[in-house]
């Protein structure tokens, strides 16, 4: 028979059992500071990613230049100047052997390729490949023969296949040839890929500017939808320096106008 004490435990089992719900209200609530923290959250997540990659990035640029430094101390101090049959006559236009002659100091395929570019020329790791030449996803500013041309060529230049910018540099843009160049402590030998075929951008153009309107290719390395962020420089002592990208100017074009 059930006593009013047993009832009243009974009760007092129920209370401390019973586990109250959540209202609509309260998970509408919830899900806002969730969705907000993750609003916050996420581009702050985004920048800490891509500099993450454009510091990979250098440090693939600063193997690079090392490579090429091993490379011309085993050539009487002289760079890869490789020759290649005649091509777009851009910076990241090289022969076999230049890709050789850097796997052979100890790099590995993936060095040619910045982990911060927006969509490679080479998808998915493999080379924009032709037949006599590759792309790379750098800019190599070393000189090397092109067809019957050097790039990249003389602010001087003259001839029909390149157009250098106008008012043109006065002084030398090209990368050192040999290790005693006095441009070797001026001038990169390697940079991030930078090109444009948009309008022809004058000497003084300045690539921050709202719209991409110099046409910067989708393949420029460090770039942020629309809005270009600078290169990385490597120089013949191994040392990588970052160039914004209000610091950035064209020197001539090829198929595309080179920058850095």
């Amino acid at each position: 028979m059930c006593t009013i004490n047993d009832k009243k435990g009974a009760s007092a089992a129920a209370v401390q059992n019973r586990h109250p719900g959540y209202t609509l209200l309260e998970l509408l609530v919830v899900v806002g500071i969730i969705t907000i923290l993750m609003s916050l959250l996420l581009p702050v997540l985004g920048t800490v990613r891509r500099h993450a990659k454009i510091t990979a990035c250098a440090s693939n640029l600063r193997q690079l230049a090392l490579a090429m430094n091993t490379y011309a101390i085993a050539n009487e101090g002289r760079y890869p100047t490789l020759a290649t049959v005649g091509t777009g006559g851009n910076l990241w236009d090289v022969p076999p052997s230049f890709y050789n002659a850097l796997l052979n100091q100890g790099l590995s395929h993936d060095m040619f390729f910045c982990p911060a570019a927006q969509d490679y020329s080479m998808p998915d790791g493999v080379f924009d490949a032709y037949s006599t030449f590759y792309i790379l996803n750098y800019n190599i500013w070393v000189p090397r023969l092109n067809g019957t041309n050097i790039i990249p060529p003389a602010p001087t230049y003259t001839g029909g296949l390149f157009k250098i910018v106008q008012p043109p540099p006065a002084t030398p843009f090209a990368g050192p040839a040999r290790m005693s160049d006095p441009v070797a402590a001026t001038n990169p030998m390697i940079t991030d890929l930078a090109g444009s075929s948009g309008a022809t951008p004058p000497a003084n153009a300045d690539a921050t500017l709202p719209g991409n309107p110099y046409g910067f290719a989708a393949t420029t390395n460090h770039r942020e939808g629309n809005r270009l962020l600078g290169v990385n420089q490597a120089f013949a002592d191994g040392h990588v320096e970052i160039h914004s990208a209000a610091d950035m100017k064209p020197y001539y074009m090829g198929s595309w106008w080179n920058w850095r």
